[in-house]
This record gives C-alpha cells, structure tokens and sequence, in this order.
C-alpha cells in the first residue's frame, strides 16, 4: 500500500492522522507500506517499518506519484486530504495498475463538479465523519452520489497522551493563570477559522470580566488573518497571548500540545465547517470544555457534550462555490459568558467529553481500514509484475510517439 497524504512527520492534522494511522498499519505486519508525503525531505528508509518516499518539488502532481508507483509496485494507493487535491490521482498514467481509495476531507457543500468526478473515479471513498457522509448520500439537493459506495471511518485521540494533566493548577500556575479565565484555540490561522468572530466575542467578554484571557495557538503572522492588528483594533491586544515560533508547517508535538490544552477553561473554534474537527475531540480527550459552531461535523462531535454556537448566516465563498457557515457573535458571547459563570457545567462537560474521547481511540480507526483493505483482494505477485510491465510500456510508448511525431501547425 502507498499512503499519499501531507507527511506524518508534521504536527498538522492531516500529519497526525497520516502519523497514528500508518505506524499502527505498519506495526501489523500485515502491509508493506510506503509513504508519500508532503512538505518533508525524509532519508528514503524510515527504520519505522515503512517506506518513506521524498516529495520532490511537486509532490501531489501526477508525475511524481506515478513515479513512486513504479518504483514501489503497490496493489493499493491510499490519497488522504482536501478532497480538491485528490483528483490528481485520477491522471495518474499507471493508475490502472492499482486500486485506488480515496481518504476525503471536505468541510463544506455543496461538491465542485471537480469534487464529484474525483470521487466517481475511485475504487473506494472513504470520509472521516457522518456528516461528510450524509454529503455524499444526497443531504444537500445538489449533490450526486459518487460512483464508489462510502464508507465512513471515523478519526480519533490517543486519549493517553491527551488527558488531563494531574499537575494543571502547578503549569498554570507557573504562567501566572491561576486567577485567570483562559479560553484557548487550537487551529490554523484561515479564513475558515473565522478568528475575528472569536477576539469580538472576547473583546465583550473582557469588559465584563478582567480576568479572562484569550490564548490563540496559530501562526499571528501567517497566510490568514493579521491578528495583532486585530487584536489591537478590539483592544485588547494585552489580553491575548500567541504561541511562538509557529511559522512553518510543523507544528508542535502530541505531548507539548496536550500541556497547551490543560492550560485552557474552555476551547472555543467559531468555525466555518469541518470534515472532522481533530482539535476538539483532543480538547475534549485533556478534559477541557468545548465551545464550536453548529455545523458541519461539529455537531456530531459537540451536540450533548459541550455548547453549541447558533449560525447567524451562510456565506457563499471560495472556488467551489460551497455554503460556509458563519457563527451568531452574540450567541457566542453568550456561550462564552455561561461557562464562565457555570463552573458545575463546565465539569459535566468535561466528564462527558472525556468519556466521548475514550470511544474514538485510533485502534478502531485502524481497524476500519484493515477491514476496508482487507476487502480489496491484491494480485499475485506474478500478476502484478505482468499488468505494471504492460500499463509502462504503453506509457513509454506513448511517450516516444509523441516526441517523434511531426508537429503540423497548420494546412494549406
């Protein structure tokens, strides 16, 4: 199996879910597998028992794949990420040579043309949460359902490295927060995110209430918003903190992120629409409160276990032209102003995300997938040498004609 997706060695999302479900493939010994990754040059042999393939200067691009799928001879390639990146697959010259199965993010509908005929052309869809999988089924009037049957395996939480930390009050203590009311938020620094809507409904919450503190793990800096100068607009700009040295793809460790949680009361992310929504459930695995937009999959993940914020309108935004959903300011202040003054809700709600976290381990994700890999019976050795062989010299046949063809720009 090829595993194509950003490289498990960064700590982002997709690096995660690359990084927990590949070793734990791997581990098995039941694959071989190779990895593609994006945004990291690695050693070609790993020692993690797989193989880890350089990106090149053009990772996604069909002609780096199909490279690499030459070189490793896979019965089966796995692409995981932005739906939008998946269809590059579909072009791939030696993609008949394998069974392709596509892992797809997506956090808003309805699907770009592009989207559905990237999904119509794989062996198997598989997407990371219900409601992806009530898109794809027909939830919204437009959408069609693609080719493949979807199959749903859900993401999940090393809940031993993402718990509550029995030393808290002492880490934050030593940051001065003891007396302070820390509502935190783990995400990228994009427009989906909708940050904006989450330093103005802190900025209200700091009149009322000095000891609230508003910490944003993101790049302030990066290709989002410019968040010190928002910070400043709202005045508030020393009641805000920023992790440092974020800029860059990498990220921070398991361990160092888990620490960052424990220093939180609450998590709010006002966002737009996810595929899954990876930070909440490990807010929710350290124990800590959450505070999301009711959309998307943030429903499934937050509904009963943690407060959810009305949408106040649906915005119309990006390539796709997709519905993004665009959180209620005042609803959130008023989230925000409840679990400050509740601390019995925000235990109960800390229990209660914690026991969710506890059912959503990665060994049942894996598990998913060894049955979905399982079901896709591989060719004999001998087969698959015969069809790779007869799909390259097709190829390179091609490839030559089309050197040594005469180019006629025109007749007369």
């Amino acid at each position: 199996m090829l595993w194509i997706s950003e490289s498990p060695r960064l700590h982002t999302g997709h690096g995660r879910v690359a990084h927990e479900i590949t070793r734990r493939l791997a581990g098995t010994g039941r694959y071989e597998l190779g990895i593609l990754g994006w945004a990291v040059e690695p050693p070609l042999e790993s020692g993690a028992g797989y193989t880890e393939f350089p990106p090149g200067a053009q990772p996604w691009s069909p002609t780096r794949v199909n490279q690499v799928i030459e070189e490793f001879g896979p019965d089966v390639v796995v692409t995981s990420g932005p739906l939008s990146a998946l269809g590059m697959m579909g072009t791939v010259p030696l993609r008949e040579v394998v069974s392709w199965v596509g892992y797809a993010f997506f956090e808003a509908s309805p699907l770009a043309t592009e989207s559905r005929a990237a999904l119509g052309g794989m062996d198997r869809a598989v997407v990371p949460s219900r409601w992806c999988q009530s898109v794809l089924a027909g939830g919204h009037p437009d959408e069609a359902r693609p080719g493949p049957a979807v199959r749903l395996i859900r993401l999940g939480v090393d809940t031993h490295t993402f718990r509550p930390r029995p030393d808290r009050e002492v880490l934050r203590a030593a940051l001065d927060l003891e007396d302070r009311f820390v509502i935190g938020c783990v995400a990228a620094n994009d427009f989906r995110k909708q940050i904006p809507i989450l330093v103005k409904a802190f900025a209200v919450l700091a009149e009322c209430h000095r000891e609230a503190l508003l910490y944003l793990h993101m790049d302030p800096d990066g290709p989002g918003w410019r968040l010190p100068e928002l910070v400043r607009r709202y005045g508030v700009e020393n009641r805000v903190a920023f992790t440092r040295g974020l800029a860059g793809p990498m990220g921070i460790a398991s361990g160092a992120l888990n620490v960052l949680y424990n220093l939180f009361d609450v998590m709010a992310l006002p966002t737009m629409g996810e595929a899954f929504g990876l930070p909440i459930l490990e807010a929710m695995a350290a124990g800590i409160p959450v505070i999301a937009t009711a959309c998307s999959s943030v429903t499934e993940l937050v509904e009963g276990r943690g407060e959810l914020v009305a949408v106040r309108d649906w915005v119309t935004m990006n390539w796709d032209n997709a519905e993004y959903a665009l959180a209620d300011v005042d609803d959130l202040v008023a989230k925000l102003t409840r679990l400050h003054g509740d601390q019995d809700l925000r235990k109960e709600y800390s229990r209660k995300g914690r026991a969710f976290a506890q059912t959503m381990s990665w060994d049942h994700t894996v598990s998913g997938w060894m049955r979905l890999l399982d079901s896709l019976a591989p060719r004999t050795a001998a087969e698959h040498r015969g069809v790779l062989a007869s799909c390259l010299h097709g190829v390179r046949r091609a490839a030559r004609q089309q050197v040594s063809s005469p180019m006629v720009l025109g007749s007369s």
